[in-house]
């Protein structure tokens, strides 16, 4: 059983070595905002640079993410085994706005290229969909006002900017967090 255990864990470690060789070896995405916080209906500029280390043909697109954390209790009442409350952290996507910048690019070794975006901030009310947000306020705007009536919620939402180079195998990708304040 130990040896099981040993090969398991020496199987995720080269695995996980694998997939950022892969990377490596196709290149790189480098990206760089102008500046690392915004309002809404304020602009999120940038450049991205795409160097190739061998001729790529994919998609290439930013997205601006807002990722809500939360943490939830589970209580363990009539469980014997184990002891006590215990603390969950939860994660789930609640908004991303994706801009493609090449359709169908192909990249190739020793020509970096360059891209220029800008992506709006979204106001509070233009969120919609999941969930049962009241009407006009969105989704997110709900969870905001009830984050704010509850001093005991704890929510937190994580904004970030993702450029992605979509190739066959392993894709290219870098992230940059930003700072984004909501307002109707």
């Amino acid at each position: 059983m130990q040896y099981f255990v040993i090969g398991v864990l020496v199987l995720v470690v080269v695995a996980i070595a694998a997939y950022y060789i892969l990377r490596f070896m196709k290149g790189k995405l480098e990206l760089h905002l102008n500046r690392s916080s915004a309002a809404s209906g304020e602009p999120i500029q940038g450049t991205l640079r795409v160097e190739a280390k061998k001729e790529l043909h994919g998609r290439l697109k930013v997205s601006l993410v807002c990722v809500e954390e939360y943490r939830e209790y589970k209580s363990n009442h009539g469980d014997d085994d184990e002891e006590g409350d215990r603390e969950e952290v939860n994660r789930e996507e609640i908004f991303r706005k994706e801009h493609i910048l090449e359709k169908t690019g192909t990249f190739s070794p020793g020509d970096p290229q360059e891209y220029q975006f800008e992506m709006i901030v979204p106001h509070a009310s233009d969120f919609t969909g999941r969930g049962s947000g009241s009407a006009g306020r969105g989704i997110v705007g709900t969870m905001l006002s009830m984050a704010d009536a509850s001093g005991h919620d704890r929510r937190e939402y994580h904004w970030h900017v993702e450029a992605r180079l979509d190739v066959k195998g392993v894709d290219l990708f870098a992230k940059k967090r930003v700072n984004v304040r909501l307002a109707d």
